[in-house]
């Protein structure tokens, strides 16, 4: 029993986590695509009275199909509602990402707003 509710307690406080799943860096609940390079040198956060707003370059081999695939299941796993193509929210949040075919890759440009409450 013990066994039981320590699982339920570390599934509970970490789910993706526990399975092997990694954010991307910055945030705690947009999952980082299996092959996707962060370039962070081109992060921006910026905080403003009305909140905070994040903008993440990455890049990946993977096609566009296989990234809009990935990230309209894992997100809605994780309760962003998808609101518009490439769009999603949860609560005040909003999530959009952009992608760029590139020759052999694909650029993807997240940007994350966060209003304050």
């Amino acid at each position: 029993m013990r066994k039981f509710i320590f699982c339920l307690i570390l599934l509970t406080c970490c789910p993706l986590r526990v399975l092997g799943q990694d954010f991307i860096p910055g945030t705690e609940d947009i999952p980082l695509m299996e092959g996707l390079a962060i370039d962070e040198n081109e992060t921006v956060i910026f905080d403003s009275p009305d909140g905070q707003i994040m903008t993440i370059l990455a890049k990946t081999t993977a096609n566009p199909k296989d990234i809009n695939r990935f990230y309209d299941s894992s997100l809605s796993a994780l309760g962003w509602e998808k609101v518009a193509e490439s769009t999603y929210q949860r609560n005040q949040d909003t999530l959009t990402f952009s992608l760029s075919p590139e020759k052999n890759s694909t650029l993807i440009k997240f940007q994350i707003t966060i209003p304050n409450n």
